[in-house]
């Protein structure tokens, strides 16, 4: 990669923009499921292609693809070994990538409980909301029979109670997608 930089910015914009290019680098060669899957067998023991193809059912030239842009990002290394006069090529983690997965998945899987546990607290709250707007609904319907408010007032407190309701089920709906 190459940067061009005016002479009067400081090294540290140089270095955000490095770093941030890295980390896009790195986000995007992750974000597709062979890469992912090439990541995790390789961090459990090194592979050749042959037995990548094998274990990702993907052809030679998809998976030569995929290899190529983990290699870029310094993700996977690339192994040549001498065996009874062939050169075997294999791929796998250095212990700085291992890490860096493991800590990865580790850190997703806290990531994905903690955002359910988030969606299971809004929940409750907006469960909550709704039951308490449903009784003064209820309320405001008894002081309507009781004539203790008048017809406009009534329809006015109803319209916004009902709104109100509609705004949480929504809110609801949108949580539960997630």
């Amino acid at each position: 990669m190459f940067y061009r930089f005016r002479e009067n910015e400081k090294r540290k914009d140089y270095i955000v923009v490095v770093t941030t290019r890295i980390m896009l680098s790195i986000v995007q060669a992750l974000a597709n499921d062979y890469r992912l899957k090439i990541m995790e067998l390789l961090s459990k023991d090194d592979m050749s292609p042959k037995e990548l193809e094998g274990k990702l059912d993907i052809t030679r030239g998809g998976l030569e693809r995929h290899l190529s842009t983990l290699l870029n990002c310094d993700l996977i290394k690339k192994r040549s070994i001498v065996e009874k006069g062939k050169v075997r090529v294999y791929f796998c983690l250095d212990e700085p990538s291992r890490v860096f997965f493991e800590k990865l998945k580790e850190d997703t899987s806290t990531f994905k409980l903690q955002k359910s546990k988030n969606v299971e607290e809004k929940l409750k709250l907006l469960s909550l909301e709704f039951d308490n707007i449903k009784n003064a609904l209820r309320e405001v319907e008894e002081s309507y029979n009781n004539k203790k408010i008048d017809e406009n007032d009534y329809l006015e407190l109803k319209r916004e109670y009902i709104s109100k309701m509609v705004k949480i089920e929504k809110e609801i709906a949108i949580l539960l997608e997630v």
